[in-house]
Formats: C-alpha cells, sequence, structure tokens
C-alpha cells in the first residue's frame, strides 16, 4: 500500500493486487455498505493517520475508487470539513470549479489530451472546450484540486489562465461553446 499525501484535505492511496487480496477486496464488489469495505477502508485510515499524522474528527470522508491495469485500486481520499459544510462555507477546493488553460493551436490541445487520457484520466470528472478569439479553452474539473502533476503537463503545451467560478463565468458568456462535456475524449478520437 503507498500513501501519498496531496495536499492538505486529498490523499492518493495506491493498493496493489497483493493489497486487495490482503484486504480482501476487489474493484468490482467495493461498496461502503458491505462490512468487508467497511474493513478495509478502517484499515487504510489507520494506516494514512499512523503515516500522514491526519486525523479525522470532524471531517467527512469522499472516497473515489478507479481499477487499476495491474490488478490493484487508486483510492482519492478527500477530508469535507464538517463545520465548513454546516455554515455554508465552500470548500476551498471544490469539485465544481475548473482549472481553466488555454491553447493556441489545435495541435497543441489534441497532444496534451492525448496524454491527459493516458495518464490522468483517473482523475478528471469533467472537460469542456470552448473557443475565445482564435484561442481554445479547456476547462477541467478533477478530483484532486491540487494535483500539481496534470497542472505540469498542461503547461508544457498550452498556458494555466486561472481557476475559479467567476474566470468559468467569463469564459462561458464570452467564448462560443464547442464541445460541453468529455471534450478531451472527443478531441482525441476525432482528431488524432
Amino acid at each position: 500500500m503507498k500513501i501519498e499525501q496531496l495536499d492538505e484535505k486529498t490523499v492518493r492511496i495506491l493498493l496493489s493486487a497483493a493489497d486487495m487480496e490482503q484486504l480482501d477486496l476487489t474493484y468490482e464488489e467495493m461498496d461502503y455498505n458491505n462490512t468487508v469495505t467497511k474493513r478495509a477502508v478502517f484499515i487504510i485510515l489507520q494506516r494514512i493517520k499512523a503515516q500522514t499524522g491526519l486525523t479525522f474528527d470532524n471531517h467527512r470522508l469522499f472516497i473515489e475508487a478507479f481499477p487499476d491495469s495491474n490488478g490493484g485500486c487508486i483510492l482519492y481520499l478527500n477530508l469535507i470539513d464538517d463545520a465548513q459544510r454546516q455554515h455554508g462555507q465552500k470548500e476551498r477546493y471544490s469539485f465544481d470549479t475548473p482549472l481553466i488553460f488555454g491553447f493556441e493551436s489545435l495541435d497543441s490541445l489534441v497532444a496534451v489530451s492525448k496524454r491527459i487520457l493516458n495518464e490522468f484520466n483517473h482523475l478528471v470528472i469533467k472537460t469542456e472546450l470552448y473557443l475565445y478569439g482564435n484561442d481554445y479553452r479547456l476547462l477541467l474539473y478533477t478530483y484532486c484540486r491540487m494535483e500539481e502533476r496534470i497542472i505540469h503537463l498542461l503547461r508544457e503545451y498550452g498556458t494555466f489562465l486561472g481557476k475559479g467560478s467567476v474566470f468559468c463565468a467569463f469564459i462561458k458568456e464570452h467564448a462560443k461553446p464547442i464541445l460541453s462535456e468529455n471534450a478531451i475524449e472527443t478531441v482525441v478520437e476525432y482528431l488524432s
């Protein structure tokens, strides 16, 4: 089991096939209502606490699981502060706020879309594509807002323009929508 703390509230857990067997888990049968899954989550949380010092008091957990090609599983665990949720404050890294990137050429957009699908597809919730003047604007919604490797990859091909609901609203109001969902998948399928 490999545990990596991505930011103050996000942890990535890589479970190998051997880890899955030891925990008596299969990806297909994972369900939090299942006692085997609950026991496995409890064990994982204990290991996270021992390794990172994160405590889970006064937090709700958002856990997302993705199968690994080697028979294992990748888990993303996000802590949601109950106190903030009860007082109506938005999470700092909300899943509904995209990262926004600009691309001057369609070739750059196609190339980065292929790499995102190959390397980081398990982190992507949604993608949208807009045309702003002669430039393309990609809105990327991820499970882990602080995933620096995705930002670094995108910066190799385009420009990080910002994030947040205000900038997103500006793009949606002033740019021409091209693809309102599955943008990178569609770009790769039809343009590569």
